[in-house]
C-alpha cells in the first residue's frame, strides 16, 4: 500500500484553489474591461449625439 507525502492532500487542495482564484481574477478582469469598452461605447455615443444637436442649433 503506497504511503502518502506529508501534506500532498493539502498541497493539492492549495493548488486547486490557486488555481480557481486565478481564473475568477481573470473573469473579473474581463468583466472589467468589458464594462469599460460600453462605458467608452456609450460616451462616443452621447458626444455624437451632442455633436448633431450643437450643428442642428447652429443651422436654425
Amino acid at each position: 500500500m503506497p504511503s502518502e507525502r506529508h501534506g500532498e492532500k493539502e498541497n493539492r487542495e492549495s493548488f486547486k484553489e490557486q488555481k480557481n482564484k486565478e481564473k475568477f481574477e481573470a473573469e473579473i478582469d474581463n468583466n472589467r474591461e468589458h464594462v469599460e469598452s460600453e462605458k467608452d461605447e456609450k460616451h462616443l455615443k452621447r458626444f455624437i449625439r451632442e455633436e448633431e444637436k450643437r450643428e442642428k442649433e447652429n443651422n436654425e
